[in-house]
């Protein structure tokens, strides 16, 4: 599945959430967020927190994984790089 817009990631948690049966409460309590904090997100909330978005799929079992057009890779690439060497740092 591809997400390109916030509208896109509303739909999918809707949708996620329907098929487990639970309300907007129910998620909202599992993310530690309020029923109208899950409504916006739903909505397609362009500026909904990317951490609480992250918890909120994790809560309805959705690991996401990352494909890069050849432009993107080169960039991811070097941002493991840089990662690489910051863990390798002295302290």
């Amino acid at each position: 599945m591809r997400i390109r817009t916030p509208n896109e990631v509303g739909l999918l948690i809707h949708d996620l959430r329907k098929r487990r049966q639970w309300s907007q409460g129910r998620l909202a309590e599992a993310i530690g967020v309020t029923r109208q904090w899950v409504a916006a997100l739903e909505q397609g909330k362009p500026r909904a927190e990317l951490g609480l978005t992250l918890r909120a799929l994790n809560a309805l079992g959705v690991t996401l994984d990352v494909l890069a057009t050849a432009e993107g890779r080169a960039v991811g690439e070097a941002v493991a790089h840089a990662t690489a060497r910051v863990g390798r740092a002295p302290r």
